[in-house]
């Protein structure tokens, strides 16, 4: 009798440690991939919540088909709108093209020894677009900047 509820007990251990489980829908590939990143609505320690934008560059740690994930300087909130501009780099071709992304940060995390924050984005919408295309929008400098909306 003990060893069915042993056993018993084991099983549901087992469930609920397999169960809070970060639970991967699509493969991760580590490809480190230069990205923009526009973020509206930060943490209350922003002054403008809800207005600011932060646009930063920076480079992917690993991208899937459904999100990615990479460092920013300033922290933003959990569910905030995001768009990203990730630069596929093409051996093959003479011109790279750029996914030009929506989606929603899903999970922050501090990384105290770098004074950077490891952000988890969803990717709900994406298309690719060529590299000409983007250069045409894109004029300014690579730098972090806080815009009021």
């Amino acid at each position: 009798m003990d060893s069915a509820i042993s056993t018993q007990s084991r099983e549901m251990q087992d469930h609920a440690a397999w169960s809070s489980r970060p639970k991967r829908i699509r493969r991760r590939f580590p490809v480190p991939l230069p990205a923009k990143i526009f973020v509206r609505r930060f943490l209350k320690s922003t002054k403008k919540r809800r207005r600011a934008v932060l646009i930063e560059d920076t480079v992917t740690e690993n991208v899937s088909s459904t999100g990615c994930y990479l460092f920013l300087s300033i922290e933003p909130e959990v569910g905030s709108k995001v768009r990203m501009e990730i630069e596929m780099l093409n051996r093959g071709a003479a011109q790279a093209a750029t996914v030009l992304c929506r989606g929603r940060v899903v999970r922050v995390e501090r990384d105290a020894q770098q004074d950077r924050f490891g952000v988890a984005c969803s990717i709900d919408h994406y298309r690719i677009v060529s590299a000409t295309a983007t250069a045409a929008r894109t004029a300014e400098p690579a730098t972090t900047h806080m815009l009021s909306a």
